[in-house]
């Protein structure tokens, strides 16, 4: 999970496989998702989540 909507910003904390995680805003382009997970809220790349 990054601090920004993008590969080059910082990390602020990791999603572990099968975490359950609440989906805020989507980036204009489709491909990037702001999460809540927990206590953290950053962006992560959509093609990296399941839904389930």
């Amino acid at each position: 999970m990054r601090s920004k909507l993008s590969r080059s910003s910082e990390p602020v904390s990791r999603i572990v496989y099968e975490e359950e995680v609440v989906v805020l805003e989507k980036s204009a382009d489709g491909e990037w998702v702001k999460i809540w997970a927990g206590v953290q809220e950053g962006w992560v790349l959509l093609k990296n989540l399941e839904r389930m």
